[in-house]
């Protein structure tokens, strides 16, 4: 994977404030940003109202990630399953669940996960990798393009791995996301699920209160908990609540 700055894994204060550096003006941060987030365009070569001059200088120093649909699996009622590749060939899921009146998104945060729920397929296969920002942002853009109607009207961080063990990226995403007057989606149409990582559930009310919040229990016994969660010897159903 590149080491140049990701523009997907960036806010617009971010993108104005690189956009500055080179010596560009701002305004050219918002273009870029319609360009990725509005039109799914992930190739600096395609933005066709930024000058070529510019347009080189970012094909040089900057990297818009782009995750490739490898697979995809439609069930009788609509909902699509979508197999992601990310640069490094690791391979990783999101799924569109659609109802009478929501389009939900379940997202992915990690290949593979460290926790070994006993009842996940996920954490039997073991832990790879956290996924980049960009990486749990682009689910959304990608999806957006694939699905019927362009439409999500909500997302859920319920997918592969545990969210709150890739802490600092998923925060980034859930910035980049729902941005206020020029997000991709609403920070009360967002939950995030959690297996009940405390010290994590703790800071993310502070650092992000205005999302939703889910806590998979399972269980409403410890030792029952305990065996189907190894979490929950760390952090009991009493601490969570």
């Amino acid at each position: 994977m590149t080491d140049k700055p990701d523009f997907k894994s960036m806010t617009s204060v971010e993108l104005e404030e690189w956009m500055e550096l080179i010596g560009e003006a701002r305004f050219r941060a918002k273009q870029i940003r319609s360009w990725m987030f509005d039109k799914g365009v992930s190739s600096f070569d395609e933005m066709t109202n930024i000058s070529k001059e510019l347009r080189d200088i970012l094909n040089e120093n900057v990297n818009i990630t782009e995750i490739k649909e490898v697979n995809r699996q439609e069930s009788i009622d609509g909902t699509l399953k979508f197999l992601f590749s990310g640069e490094d060939g690791h391979t990783f899921e999101s799924v569109w669940i659609p109802d009478e009146k929501w389009r939900t998104l379940c997202v992915s945060t990690q290949v593979g996960c460290r926790l070994g729920c006993r009842f996940c397929l996920t954490g039997a296969g073991g832990y790879v990798r956290n996924l980049s920002a960009g990486e749990i942002v682009d689910q959304l853009v990608q999806v957006r393009k694939l699905v019927p109607g362009n439409q999500v009207t909500n997302v859920v961080l319920m997918g592969m791995g545990e969210p709150l063990d890739n802490y600092e990226n998923v925060l980034k995403a859930l910035k980049v996301w729902t941005e206020q007057g020029i997000g991709m989606i609403g920070a009360r149409k967002v939950t995030l699920s959690t297996s009940g990582v405390a010290p994590m559930i703790e800071k993310l009310a502070v650092d992000f209160p205005r999302i939703k919040l889910a806590v998979s229990l399972n269980a409403v016994e410890d030792d029952m908990r305990s065996a189907l969660m190894p979490i929950n010897k760390k952090y009991p159903i009493a601490r969570l609540f």
